[in-house]
């Protein structure tokens, strides 16, 4: 999945393509470095 497509996805969507990498055992950093987006991008959108 690139950035664009990401984007794309609701916010649940969003943390649900994160969980199941995390349970891939990728880090989140490498998930973001796949994608294409910042770490901070990431925390700052799914900061509650």
């Amino acid at each position: 999945m690139d950035r664009n497509e990401f984007n794309e996805l609701d916010i649940l969507n969003q943390i649900e393509y994160f969980n199941k990498k995390l349970k891939e055992n990728l880090s989140i950093s490498k998930i973001c470095k796949n994608i294409g987006i910042a770490r901070t991008t990431v925390t700052d959108r799914f900061k509650i």
